[in-house]
């Protein structure tokens, strides 16, 4: 899809559908963040996460909810389905666990359950898995002066060790690269994006790239050409950012969204990243007001922002997260009012926009990287540790298949 494509989708969505996460009107369950299925077609699926520590499961082309996910303790932190088996789904917690469904064995018991262990056993704020589905990485809260990124394999369940060293406060985001399985993007509220190579054998041989956004981190992820180039992060101050994650070179900066933007098309947080096509460096941001009114924005340089489209008549309340599905054209939100919204082309409710333009000035910012000493254990290559493993395990089938002639 190129660029101009999506600025003219996006200026054609219009709501399509509404679903409600709950119907009780004492209090309102707020839709905490969407994951949506890898594989498409008319039975693909959206999960969503909600404040009742439930995880609901949904249509992506009418919103019809199929089932209820119940099981976690504590606020869901983290939703993300698998890549090569994409009817599973991954969940992380603040209830000290990360877990993996499969809504068509049981909607009330996990099929895999993975915790910290010893000093590490503590709230879980992010996670996810990566693109082979062997490794699973967890974000901690911080205990004391201690702070961790766990690492699990999955096909043992077991814990296969921590980094500590490289962030000073609460991991609140853990997102692994789109394609390759050894790069991961961690996000701190003590203001640091660390890009990881899991092939190294130290963790700080394995940090590969740190970037200091001056305020703490709401979101972050991977962008740009074929999705991976780049690493992006919105932080809780509502500045924006865009760095080539392997030279560390900063590619956008913008700092005064909000103040640019008021009135009728006021701005009073950012959203996510909306991303077209992964052949190009260009990318849409959407960005909300607190009575449900969300802005998508096109990002196209520094110096200029425009709002391509004002999606109205959906959410009544703020908008805490989205999907973009780029292979259907349609936007799927989730809000503090308890509702999913399903946005697609040529549906009624878009609000025709004005151009508006706001100007904004480079900021630079400083590398900056941990070197608190902590007691842990210190953890060898994980791609090396689940290499290793496979090659013992061959090795035992081999003993075995000897053993079983020998008899």
């Amino acid at each position: 899809m190129e660029v101009q494509d999506l600025c003219t989708c996006l200026q054609k969505l219009g709501l399509q559908h509404k679903s409600a996460v709950s119907l009780e009107q004492t209090e309102t369950d707020y839709v905490m963040d969407i994951a949506a299925q890898t594989k498409g077609g008319k039975d693909s699926l959206v999960a969503a996460t909600s404040s009742n520590h439930t995880i609901r499961l949904f249509s992506r082309l009418s919103l019809a909810e199929t089932a209820v996910l119940k099981g976690h303790e504590d606020v869901i932190s983290g939703i993300q389905f698998l890549h090569s088996d994409p009817d599973l789904l991954l969940s992380s917690s603040h209830d000290k666990t990360v877990r993996i469904w499969d809504p068509r064995v049981s909607s009330t018991k996990e099929v895999q359950l993975f915790k910290a262990e010893g000093q590490a056993d503590c709230s879980l704020l992010s996670g996810g898995i990566n693109a082979t589905d062997r490794l699973i990485c967890a974000g901690t809260e911080k205990v004391s002066e201690d702070v961790y990124l766990l690492f699990w394999d999955r096909r043992k369940a077991t814990l296969l060790g921590c980094y500590s060293e490289s962030h000073d406060d609460d991991i609140t985001q853990v997102v692994w690269h789109p394609v390759m399985d050894r790069y991961v993007l961690s996000g701190s509220t003590d203001g640091l994006l660390n890009v990881f190579d899991l092939v190294h054998k130290s963790e700080d041989d394995a940090l590969m790239s740190t970037f200091n956004t001056e305020a703490t981190v709401a979101r972050a992820g991977w962008c740009g050409p074929d999705g991976n180039r780049y690493v992006y992060c919105i932080t809780h101050m509502d500045t924006w950012h865009v760095w080539e994650y392997s030279e560390c070179d900063s590619i956008q900066q913008i700092a005064d969204i909000k103040e640019q933007f008021q009135g009728q098309r006021k701005v009073d947080y950012l959203v996510d990243c909306v991303q077209g096509s992964a052949e190009n460096d260009r990318w849409f941001l959407a960005a909300g007001s607190h009575t449900g009114q969300l802005h998508l924005l096109d990002l196209a340089s520094t110096d200029q922002v425009q709002i391509v489209a004002s999606l109205e008549g959906g959410h009544t309340d703020t908008v805490r997260c989205l999907h973009w599905d780029q292979q259907t054209e349609t936007l799927v939100t989730g809000g503090e009012d308890s509702l999913l919204c399903l946005w697609s082309p040529g549906a009624t409710g878009i609000s025709p926009v004005d151009t508006k333009q706001i100007y904004c000035n480079n900021t630079n910012t400083e590398d900056k990287s941990s070197t608190k000493q902590k007691q842990v254990n210190p953890v060898h290559s994980f791609l090396f540790e689940l290499k290793h493993r496979d090659r013992e395990e061959k090795n035992d089938e081999t003993e075995e298949g000897t053993k079983m002639k020998v008899q």
